[in-house]
């Protein structure tokens, strides 16, 4: 493939998109990055428990009745419970009770949970694990794709580059092309004459545009021309 710094203004600003695109990747090829399709991120599964349980502090149970009968029990002598409790500035093996707080509003007050059934437990930890090992996948795609994202994004930057740059000669070409038209009809068909009243208003005129204005007018004037 001809790339396009080996390529003539005229050719290159008759690319496509698509040949811009694939002289991109054909750049890309040739310095030994992979071409790889952006990888699609796993999506975790959305895992729902199944059964409800009742839990009174660290106790739980399917039966709530056996809990509430627990709950009312410490409820009712809750005057003669106490905590440990010590201070850290004097250590804590020195000890000593008082009057439970905190400690008892958590035990006389039942709660519904939401928790897995074991055989659903067991379904959605095969469906966790399967996700772990796609996101680690994913996670090593990604950065593959990411490095040739990188030089692809280098290779475009150049390629686009090079073609704006002949999009701006062409269209400075046509502007002085359609400027020199109407000087050669204030000069009576003169060339030299119009082509000097296109110096004075646009200098300075390219080589590349000097030359095609030369070719496209036959103008047959390269020492006046400047070359």
């Amino acid at each position: 493939m001809k790339l396009i710094d080996q390529m003539p203004h005229e050719e290159i600003v008759r690319l496509t998109s698509e040949d811009l695109e694939r002289m991109v990747m054909y750049i890309c090829a040739t310095e030994g990055i992979k071409l790889l399709p952006l990888p699609k991120e796993p999506v975790k599964p959305a895992l729902e428990p199944d059964e409800i349980a009742y839990q009174l502090d660290d106790l739980i149970s399917y039966d709530r009745g056996p809990l509430d009968e627990l709950a009312g029990l410490i409820f009712k002598h809750k005057h003669i419970l106490r905590e440990l409790y010590y201070d850290w500035a004097v250590g804590s093996e020195y000890k000593t009770l008082k009057p439970a707080g905190y400690k008892v509003e958590c035990l006389v007050k039942v709660e519904p949970i939401k928790v897995f059934s074991e055989k659903h437990y067991a379904n959605c930890s095969v469906a966790l694990r399967q996700y772990t090992e796609a996101q680690k996948q994913y996670e090593a795609d990604k950065k593959e794709y990411d490095k040739f994202k990188y030089e692809r994004e280098k290779a475009a930057g150049w390629v686009w580059e090079k073609f704006h740059e002949a999009m701006e000669v062409k269209r400075q070409f046509e502007k002085l092309a359609a400027a020199f038209e109407q000087y050669t009809q204030l000069a009576n068909g003169d060339k030299l004459v119009a082509w000097g009243f296109l110096e004075l208003a646009y200098s300075p005129i390219s080589q590349i545009n000097k030359d095609r204005l030369n070719q496209k007018y036959s103008l047959g004037l390269h020492d006046e021309l400047g070359r």
